[in-house]
């Protein structure tokens, strides 16, 4: 039985906190309820260290409006609802334990008007300010706010950062309050040279409300007025319409125009242009899809005039009408499937003339290829006009013609395998299509459009002055237009203007953008740069803001990073590089030609906590392990480490407040890394102590012994030669823990079954060999009692009996489970569920159940004043019995009869109700053992501290003086494992030695009063392996080593005994010696052979039977005879079966007849098989023949 304890991993329990008092609420009358309260306690975590929990809701003891709102007093809730709430608070410990609820509290929320705070800012500082009007912070819900923007001297408005959910672009744009927002105005130097720059003019959300948008609308200047014809409008879903709408103030306000007599009919994807001071209006897709060919024109925008009534094309989408040589010109256009290369061109718009020579563009990009998948068939065509030249581009090439006729290719996207023609250009925004094409400051300009091959619908602009030689000029800034479908454009004014069409997702976005003139750069670079995280509270962001940026291609753009408080730059993503001034957070970025991606990514600024666990996942943390979390700066962070199974927890390293306690904080002054170390608990049960004899499992399973062996404790019924020397326990394979007694053991298996030897371990299994016991299986730890209240741990926490019978259901009403620690000793037991708490149960004469009197329990009493308990260890000495209990935080408590000094320390209460109390000056325990009247200590640093009584030296001082409290005890090497028998003590050391000192099994000399050496095991010693066998394997005779597998010492003698059985007897070894007890010096790895003979005055047994369909003689069964008989014995197959051949020990295996020498026991059997269907009917085997089934 193992009276040494070790410990299991436990999750530490503390008692609850209490609740926190004086509560109170408040309402603000604008929709803030504010919560506030006193104090919580705790045993274990200071006031500064305590969490608290809110619960609220409109019924009593429901959660209905907060359930797990997690802060300190003075939380807030917004927007509660009117009429009475109940609410309440508990407190939260560093562990995570809550307390009860607090009082119900009810507060009555009267009738209010919420108020919501909207919080601007400006960046970079100084580029310019941000005013609401009315002006706030705070404002009622529901009012309607102007936001101006007004960028300083040098700079220009370029968007809005923070939370802009429905926020125009506009720098005077209109909000509605309705949650609490913080909105940010982002400026931006302006370019010098100043680049052509794009400006929000109106937005159909702010203009009245005749502005309706469309899309596949056209745009001209015309009569001073900017008009927008035409398109697909209305609600969902669209439909063409016929408006006219007008502005008069460069698209600033806007204005439907009321149409008189003959008007056009409703279309979009139609074509317009002024020609001889008419606006004119052509084709397009009508209602139902109809295919327009009509011309129209109009002088007031009110009266139109159609010529012709049809025009000579076919109708198309998309065509374009452009003003060249004097003449109106019609080109470009498609339908599904196809374009249309026809050109046609008027003097007056009423008379139209075709090219006689189709367009280029009517076959595939490169001359002669009809397959390639780079051609573009059925994209329309667009064309305009640059200083009287026709260009024409379907979104991937560009022709140029100066008559309409003669076409130039200019540039086109390249083939991946066939190179460019001579003297044509790679155009960088292809494949688009339905896009817009315009001129403005002697460019040409494509604007937005989708990338059919990739999906993308674009906000780009690319210019050229030649058709050949294209940059990218926009975006510009964050306040360029959206990505868009059918932009259109014309020049008014001296300035470009847009109105936005169809957005990637399908909306009609309506927006109007005007471009001033500017230089144009010869080539642009594109930037886009982020900040992450990005938030007024956390993170930080940029100089200049997040967004998109085109500049001079190569030009340097200079970057800051600006962090928010308590943030710090961790590092830039993307090819920045060093401005020189040492500055970390200030960078530059060259742009080129493809789009630049930065980021600033920031980080605390000194507040990133690690926290780690050595070993590896050896126990768990809070904070989490192996993760790196962040604080805000200057606070302390609660810390909690928890062993698991077979781990305690050691100490912290790192700057917390107690290296030692596993519940402490670090203040987060700067970035800290903490790790909890753990340390690993010995394995249980792996020495174990009787009076007359002790046992240990080595690593390899096997058990050997010490001492004597009265009792067969060594697996065999032999008198030990050395019994002060170990000795192997024979046929012990696979053992995890070992519990011995005096008469006997039992060990528990890796695969949790038990075995069990001697002569009276178990009433009920009484066997000198180690055996199996068939009722127990999963066991994780058991008691080493010899009586039937042995109890049993299982892997599943619950406790049974010998014959697995659940403790609850056999000796007391309910069950205990969850138990991770067994002990017992006599009739008083102890269980430790997860969580550390202790139960007793059984014999209480002493106290030694701690449960306050010397009453005994019939079922487990939880024993009061002790938690965190690991496990206990009862001493030996039932009339003076003493129980110790390893705490998880390494202390030791006691508790029990005192008389002999075991329980370590002074009693404060009068014996035998003692209640556990810790001893004094042990800590970091990782081992406990009790004797009968002494015990010891071992801690994590293989430190070994003893006490109690020493009347056979068993403390190892060198003296046999008594010791009350505990003594350091001096070994040769540091100790890794203790038990302890009644009167001696076992030590295994980190050399893998073994001592002992005191009264030790099986030596007559004197006590040993120090620790001393025990021959037979550990360093210094050789070990090998021995095979025993019995020849032959039937007899009935017995010999040790019993046969099988056993390890030995080699260079030492190995006993060998043989036992006559009843009907077998010894013969003589296979070394040839014939005594029965031999002694062999092994030198190797070694088998013996034990032979046996028959013995003369037995008789010989005969077992006969048969396989197959037939009958013998002597017939099946069991006959005797006398030792030496030639027996005749003969085979008889049934009809339609013939003999086979004998098995077993007979003169002829292949006659139906022959004979067998009955020498010894033997076992023979005759077998039949079917007559194949094609065999003669007569076959002759041996001497005897057989016809039909029958002998002749």
């Amino acid at each position: 039985y193992d009276y040494s304890i070790s410990l299991p991993g436990l999750f530490p329990v503390n008692a609850p906190p209490t609740p926190p008092t004086t509560l109170s609420a408040a309402h603000d009358g604008h929709g803030v309820l504010t919560f506030t309260w006193g104090d919580g306690a705790d045993d274990t975590t200071p006031v500064a260290g305590l969490s608290y929990e809110l619960r609220c809701g409109t019924t009593a003891g429901a959660g209905g409006t907060i359930h797990g709102e997690m802060g300190q007093s003075g939380l807030q809730l917004r927007e509660p609802p009117t009429g009475t709430l109940h609410w309440q608070v508990r407190t939260i410990d560093a562990a995570g334990v809550p307390s009860p609820w607090s009082t119900a509290q009810e507060t009555v929320v009267p009738a209010y008007s919420a108020q919501y705070r909207l919080e601007l800012a400006a960046s970079p500082a100084g580029s310019g300010t941000l005013a609401a009007t009315p002006p706030g912070p705070l404002f009622t819900a529901g009012t309607s706010v102007t936001l101006t923007a007004t960028p300083a001297p040098g700079f220009q408005f370029s968007g809005w950062a923070g939370d802009t959910a429905g926020l125009t672009r506009s720098t005077g744009a209109i909000l509605t309050i309705g949650e609490h927002r913080w909105i940010q105005a982002q400026f931006a130097p302006i370019p010098n040279p100043v680049h052509p720059t794009w400006s929000l003019v109106a937005d159909p959300l702010l203009s009245p409300a005749g502005y309706w948008s469309t899309t596949g609308h056209t745009l001209e200047s015309f009569a001073g007025q900017l008009v927008r014809l035409a398109g697909e409008g209305g609600w969902a879903p669209r439909t063409p319409q016929d408006w006219v709408m007008a502005s008069s103030d460069d698209g600033n306000t806007w204005r439907s125009v009321f149409l008189d007599g003959s008007t056009p009919v409703a279309r979009y994807n139609h074509s317009s242009a002024v020609f001889d001071g008419k606006l004119w209006l052509v084709g397009g897709i009508g209602s139902g899809g109809t295919w327009l060919t009509d011309v129209w024109h109009t002088t007031d925008l009110v009266h139109w005039t159609q010529t012709p009534a049809s025009a000579p094309w076919t109708g198309r989408d998309g065509g374009s009408l452009v003003v060249a040589g004097g003449k109106l010109w019609f080109l470009g256009g498609g339908r599904w499937g196809q374009r249309d290369a026809d050109v046609w061109h008027s003097p007056d718009g009423v008379t139209w003339t075709a090219v006689p020579t189709p367009a280029p563009w009517s076959q595939s990009h490169i001359p002669g290829d009809t397959t390639s998948p780079w051609a573009v068939a059925g994209v329309s065509v667009r064309a305009t006009v640059l200083d009287d030249v026709l260009y024409a581009t379907d979104g991937a090439s560009v022709w140029r013609s100066p008559d309409g006729v003669n076409w130039t290719l200019k540039a086109m996207e390249p083939d991946p395998i066939i190179p460019l023609p001579e003297g044509v250009t790679a155009s960088p925004f292809a494949p688009l299509q339905k896009f817009g094409f315009a001129v403005f400051d002697g460019q040409l300009v494509i604007l937005g459009g989708e990338n059919w091959r990739l999906g993308e619908t674009k906000n780009d602009v690319w210019s050229s002055s030649n058709g050949s030689d294209w940059s990218r000029t926009a975006p510009v800034t964050r306040a360029h237009w959206d990505p868009q479908e059918t932009p259109a454009a014309c020049l008014h004014n001296g300035k470009l203007f847009l109105v936005s069409g169809e957005s990637a997702a399908g909306a009609a976005i309506g927006d109007v953008w005007s471009c001033s003139p500017g230089v144009m750069p010869g080539g642009m670079g594109a930037l886009e740069l982020e900040a992450t995280p990005l938030s007024p509270w956390v993170g930080g962001t940029t100089e200049p803001p997040p967004g998109s940026y085109v500049g001079n291609l190569g030009s340097i753009l200079e970057l800051r990073a600006v962090p928010s408080y308590g943030y710090a730059l961790d590092h830039w993503e993307g090819p920045v590089s060093d401005d020189g001034d040492g500055d970390p957070t200030t960078m530059n970025v060259a742009l080129s030609a493809t789009e630049t991606r930065v980021k600033a990514v920031f980080t605390f600024a000194t507040t990133r906590l690690t926290v780690r666990t050595e070993p590896y996942r050896a126990g768990h943390t809070t904070p989490e392990e192996q993760t790196a979390y962040t604080y805000p700066p200057d606070q302390y962070v609660d810390l909690s480490a928890v062993a698991k199974q077979g781990y305690t927890f050691s100490h912290w390293t790192g700057p917390v407040e107690d290296a030692n306690s596993d519940r402490t904080r670090v203040f987060m002054d700067t970035a800290h890394e903490v790790v909890a170390v753990f340390l690993a608990m010995p394995v249980r049960a792996r020495m174990s102590c009787a009076t007359d004899w002790a046992a240990v499992v080595r690593p390899d399973g096997t058990v050997w012994g010490v001492g004597n062996n009265a009792n067969s404790q060594m697996g065999h019924a032999l008198s030990i030669d050395e019994p002060a020397e170990f000795w192997p326990v024979a046929l012990t394979t696979g053992v995890s823990q070992v519990y011995v007694e005096d008469d006997g053991a039992k060990a528990v298996l890796v695969d949790g079954t038990i075995q069990a030897w001697g002569t009276r371990f178990h009433h009920y299994e009484i066997g000198v060999k180690p055996h199996a016991s068939t009722n127990l299986t999963n066991v994780a730890q058991c008691t080493g009692d010899t009586n039937l209240s042995a109890a049993y741990r299982k892997s599943d926490g619950t406790l049974c009996n010998y014959l697995g019978e659940l403790f609850g259901k056999t000796f007391w009403d309910g069950e205990l489970d969850d138990v991770i620690d067994i002990s017992g000793r006599g009739d008083s037991h102890f269980a430790v569920q997860a969580g550390g708490k202790l139960f007793a149960w059984g014999s209480n004469l002493a106290g030694q159940l701690g449960i306050a009197n010397i009453q005994s329990a019939g079922s487990p009493r939880e024993v009061p004043g002790i938690d965190r308990v690991y496990c206990t260890v009862s001493g030996f000495d039932a009339l003076h019995p003493f129980v110790l209990a390893l705490r998880d935080d390494g202390t030791v408590w006691s508790w029990g009869d005192p008389r002999g000094g075991q329980l370590g320390r002074t009693i404060t209460r009068a014996v035998p109700a003692d209640p556990p109390a810790a001893i004094p000056g042990l800590a970091n325990v990782m081992k406990v053992a009790a004797g009968a009247t002494h015990a010891l200590a071992l801690t994590h640093t293989g430190e070994l501290y003893a006490w109690g009584g020493n009347h056979f030296g068993q403390l190892g001082t060198g003296t046999f003086d008594n010791a009350a409290t505990p003594i350091l005890i001096p070994t040769p090497a540091a100790v890794t494992d203790v038990a302890a028998g009644p009167f001696y003590t076992l030590l295994h050391l980190a050399d893998d030695t073994y001592y002992w000192m005191g009264a030790t099994p099986g030596d007559a000399s004197a006590p040993l009063t120090v620790p001393t050496a025990i021959v037979g095991l550990g360093a210094g010693t050789t070990r090998g392996q021995l095979t025993t066998v019995e020849d032959p394997t039937e007899t009935d005779g017995e010999i040790y080593p019993p046969e099988g597998v056993h390890p030995v010492i080699l260079n030492r003698p190995v006993r060998f005994q043989a036992t006559d059985g009843a009907r077998y007897v010894f013969a003589h070894w296979s070394t040839l010696d014939t005594d029965p007890a031999m002694q062999l010096t092994l030198t190797g790895d070694t088998t013996v052979t034990a032979r046996f003979r028959f013995a003369y005055d037995a008789m010989a047994r005969l077992t006969i039977d048969v396989a197959g369909n037939g009958s013998v003689n002597p017939a099946p069964g069991e006959h005797e005879y006398a030792p030496g008989t030639v027996l005749t014995v003969t085979a008889l197959p049934a009809a339609g079966h013939a003999f086979s051949h004998w098995e077993g020990a007979v003169a002829e295996v292949d006659a139906s007849r022959t004979t067998v020498l009955m020498d010894r026991d033997q076992t023979v059997r005759a077998c039949f098989e079917p007559i194949p269907q094609d065999v003669p009917p007569c076959v002759v085997t041996g001497l005897t023949s057989y016809y039909d089934g029958m002998f002749l």
